[in-house]
């Protein structure tokens, strides 16, 4: 997997390369995230794939593009 943006809020807070650990920039959405989840709480993610889509209309996904911090769950 390529190197993928994590948004918080349209900034962004890290990077994946897997989809499952992100590596967290320094700056204050990324501290506020990571905050969240050392007091154990939990966030969850959405993310924006690109693909294609055949004349069946059935949808090719080729790659995630982005993932975003939708809210952060108590």
């Amino acid at each position: 997997m390529d190197k993928t943006e994590v948004k918080y809020l349209g900034i962004v807070i890290g990077h994946t390369y897997d989809g499952q650990t992100i590596e967290f920039l320094d700056n204050e959405h990324s501290k506020e995230i990571q905050k969240t989840l050392s007091e154990g709480r939990t966030i969850s993610l959405s993310s924006r794939r690109m693909g294609t889509v055949d004349k069946n209309g059935y949808v090719h996904y080729e790659k995630i593009i982005e993932y975003h911090v939708i809210n952060r769950l108590d």
